[in-house]
């Protein structure tokens, strides 16, 4: 299944004022990564995204994050719903993605998906980028030819964790200007260290 194209984002956000108690559950802590438990429906859904700040310019969409299940980011001045290009970045639990043994397969999975959804669409392996402790990530630029849009997505792998940073623009002009804040996110992400631990809490989540 590939990510959340633009063209997909929600007009409406529904907002939730339910709140949830805190939930413990045993895990193994690798990449820096937030966990918050949320309402949906008859159950609770569990959510996370990597602990990133917004580049300077753009912000955290609160909102579209929780609708989505990852940390979305528009420029000031926009939404995550009607932005031209946004920013967004994704922590894929590994027991959920059992066909995704490397971060290879998932990299080879979403091209496979973009080409499959636009034919003749171009697929480039881009220069890897670091982070801010050195883990190098891969990069990979997604260009419709028919529909769609323009999208680099940066690949890591950290411990229980897929971690993915994504610039999805409709315009192959709004890709271009947002490159800078692209690679900023990805160079000031840190990975937490390696560390057992017994439980990890849930943050409860109620959105006004």
């Amino acid at each position: 299944m590939r990510l959340v194209a633009t063209s997909e984002r929600l007009a409406t956000m529904r907002p939730v004022f339910l709140s949830v108690p805190l939930l413990l559950f045993a895990s193994v802590a690798g990449a820096d990564v937030e966990k918050f438990a949320q309402p949906s429906d008859s159950r609770l859904k569990l959510v996370w995204w990597p602990k990133v700040e917004a580049p300077n310019g753009w912000h955290f969409d609160e909102q579209a994050s929780y609708q989505n299940a990852f940390k979305a980011m528009a420029p000031d001045g926009f939404d995550f719903s009607n932005a031209e290009t946004v920013l967004y970045a994704k922590a894929d639990f590994k027991p959920r993605f059992p066909e995704a043994k490397t971060i290879d397969a998932l990299i080879e999975r979403d091209i496979a998906d973009f080409r499959a959804s636009d034919v003749g669409a171009i697929v480039t392996k881009e220069k890897a980028v670091s982070t801010a402790d050195g883990n190098r990530f891969k990069v990979v630029s997604f260009v419709p030819k028919v529909k769609g849009n323009w999208e680099q997505v940066a690949y890591g792998d950290e411990g229980e964790y897929y971690i993915l940073f994504v610039v999805s623009s409709r315009t192959h002009s709004g890709l271009s200007s947002a490159m800078p804040a692209f690679r900023a996110l990805v160079s000031h992400y840190l990975a937490s260290s390696p560390i057992n631990t017994t439980h990890e809490s849930y943050r409860d989540v109620s959105l006004r």
